[in-house]
Formats: C-alpha cells, sequence, structure tokens
C-alpha cells in the first residue's frame, strides 16, 4: 500500500493523477483551482498543444462544491491574468508562483494569451 504524503499543489506532478482526500475546510477547492491554472499556463510548451479551459472536466459531490469551484477558477484565472498584465497587482503568493514559474518556462507573451484566452472561454468550463 503506498504511503500517503503531504500535497504540495506547486510541485504536484500534472502529467499523473492527483487524488485529494481531506476533511472540510482544508484547501481542496483553492488545490484544485490552482490545478486547474498549472494545467492551463505551465503543461504547455507548444501553443498549439496546450489544455484549454473547456477540456479540463472538474467533478465534485454537490451543488454548492460547484458553485465554490466554478467561483474560485474563475477568480484564479482572471487574477493569474491580472497579474501578467501588471505585475504589482495584488495577487495570492501561490498564483504568483505558478504565473512566475510559466513566465520563466513559456515567456510573458504566451503566458499572457493562455491566460487571456482562458478568460474569454470561462463560460465553457465543465464543472459538475
Amino acid at each position: 500500500m503506498s504511503e500517503k504524503k503531504e500535497f504540495e499543489v506547486t510541485e504536484a506532478l500534472l502529467d499523473k493523477r492527483n487524488l485529494i482526500e481531506a476533511s472540510a475546510g482544508t484547501g481542496k477547492t483553492y488545490s484544485i483551482a490552482i490545478l486547474v491554472l498549472r494545467l492551463l499556463i505551465e503543461k504547455p510548451s507548444n501553443r498549439q498543444h496546450h489544455i484549454r479551459i473547456q477540456e479540463i472536466l472538474m467533478v465534485t459531490f454537490t451543488n454548492y462544491a460547484v458553485a465554490e469551484l466554478e467561483t474560485r477558477v474563475r477568480l484564479f484565472i482572471r487574477t493569474a491574468y491580472d497579474f501578467c498584465l501588471n505585475n504589482t497587482a495584488e495577487c495570492d503568493k501561490t498564483i504568483q508562483k505558478v504565473v512566475k514559474r510559466a513566465i520563466e518556462k513559456n515567456g510573458l507573451e504566451e503566458t499572457t494569451l493562455l491566460l487571456k484566452e482562458a478568460v474569454l472561454m470561462l463560460d465553457e468550463t465543465s464543472i459538475m
């Protein structure tokens, strides 16, 4: 049986499965929203092969959780986009870390374009 280990959302591998199981109020929704942001801007090294927001399926168990996750994903993507446009914008430290790492990998222009596309497609999210 595999050993459970502390989940670090900014270091979790994106090409593997991640099971987030924890009690209420422990940050599961936050972690899922950060993983979505990472999938959108860290994964691509080629714009033609990047993951789009409408290709990500998020599933949770209650209508309340769906609404909360949708709100969080929208907020994090918009915040990340604003941070790309204005590096001095108030921003969650984890979002800053994710965006800065994507900029190092893909460049500011590419990261900004990926986030702009995600913002424009937010109505196409699949959260159930």
